[in-house]
């Protein structure tokens, strides 16, 4: 019973690993009850609001997408048969397996204005200038709910 109790090794290096992790996290954490009152108070008159607005609304776009496309998807792969259901029963799981950063930056990519997305639309309509056409800014949250 005494042994259970013990830590062992295994159990040793996950605790270190999961301390040097969570080391960025325990620092900001640390910092927030420091006497840092002028910069809270900086932060507080110039973009905190923008910035807390802007999460939200991103934590609801996130939902409401993930609620219709990801659950929407899933249901249908799993109460209905038809060709490709298999296929997309693992489709569906591919994102998971790619950082959300590296989608991100795949996802600027495509869509900037020297992406491969606007590039082609304006070789296939002959737009010339930025006058020809508009497309929301993609590094905004206007540009992650309108593509």
């Amino acid at each position: 019973m005494l042994q259970r109790l013990v830590p062992g090794g295994w159990i040793a290096v996950t605790i270190a690993i999961a301390l040097l992790v969570s080391t960025p996290v325990l620092f900001v954490l640390g910092n927030i009850f420091a006497d840092n009152s002028e910069v809270w108070n900086h932060l507080a008159e110039t973009v905190l609001p923008r910035y807390m607005a802007n999460s939200l609304w991103l934590m609801l776009g996130v939902g409401t997408g993930v609620l219709l496309i990801g659950v929407g998807t899933a249901w249908l792969v799993t109460a209905c048969s038809f060709w490709g259901s298999q296929i997309f029963e693992w489709a569906l799981l591919l994102p998971l397996a790619t950082p959300a950063y590296l989608l991100a930056y795949s996802y600027t990519e495509l869509l900037e204005y020297y992406g491969p997305v606007q590039m082609t639309l304006r070789d296939w309509f002959g737009w010339t200038s930025v006058g020809d056409y508009w497309f929301p800014n993609v590094r905004s949250l206007g540009g992650q709910f309108c593509y």
